[in-house]
């Protein structure tokens, strides 16, 4: 009996030790496998600059209000944006950033002038749904980074406008369209044209103005919908496998 009980033992110890060996055999093998490819499939490097221009929709709702009730003009709810951009590519990774101002917005009303500006810097993480080496690239981004917005406040008859900042934290998420043309064969340089549609959501409690209206807290931030005709140029280069000599 004593016997038996010392088989079925050492065969359960066996049994354990081998279901903790054939994972990582297992793992192993796959991490093996996959290094594999990397070294036969070709690989896609490059990088773009580019500006972009376009429209942005922010929601200005409470800071008007607060502007009419002090007898200033009201501002719109659309700004032309023109900003700039590079991304370096590794095969499907993309990784870059982008620096943004939007053109001033003035406003006068009996003399009073009223004006706003944004600008605001992210760095970006993407991934390419088309395949890498393509001239055709789409993929989607998510940035993060910060902005601030200045607004200027100036009553008739006052030498000097009254500042007001906010700033703070954004998120930008985007879906990215480039076309590559190329202009070099030698180079492998290509002019990129294409379209960017994204949201910038912007978050913290810096958005928010405290000295406009004695306790009352006026946001407004360039959080919204955005569009982008983008048009720069780059450099793809597409190491090719090497062949067996054998």
């Amino acid at each position: 009996m004593a016997k038996r009980w010392e088989e079925l033992k050492s065969l359960n110890e066996n049994m354990h030790y081998k279901s903790l060996i054939s994972p990582f055999v297992l793992i192993v093998c796959l991490l093996l496998y996959s290094g594999l490819p990397a070294q036969t499939k070709p690989q896609s490097r490059g990088w773009l600059s580019f500006l972009e221009v376009g429209p942005s929709f922010f929601s200005h709702h409470s800071l008007n209000n607060a502007l009419h009730t002090q007898g200033f003009g009201q501002f719109n709810h659309t700004y032309f944006s023109l900003g700039g951009g590079f991304d370096h590519i590794s095969n499907r990774l993309v990784l870059g950033g982008k620096i943004y101002g939007y053109v001033l917005d003035t406003a006068f009303v009996n003399g009073n002038q009223s004006s706003l500006m944004y600008n605001h810097l992210n760095f970006r993480l993407g991934y390419l749904l088309t395949k890498p080496g393509q001239p055709t690239l789409i993929y989607p981004s998510l940035g993060i980074g910060a902005g601030l917005g200045l607004l200027r406040l100036q009553p008739l008859g006052e030498p000097l406008p009254t500042k007001h900042q906010v700033k703070g934290g954004l998120l930008d998420a985007a879906i990215n369209l480039q076309q590559l043309s190329l202009m070099s064969e030698e180079d492998n340089y290509s002019l990129n044209l294409g379209l960017s549609v994204g949201y910038l959501y912007t978050f913290g409690k810096s958005w928010e103005l405290h000295s406009l209206i004695p306790e009352e807290r006026v946001g407004f931030s360039p959080q919204g919908i955005y569009l982008r005709i983008v048009l720069g140029v780059g450099q793809m280069s597409k190491k090719l496998p090497e062949k067996n000599s054998n």
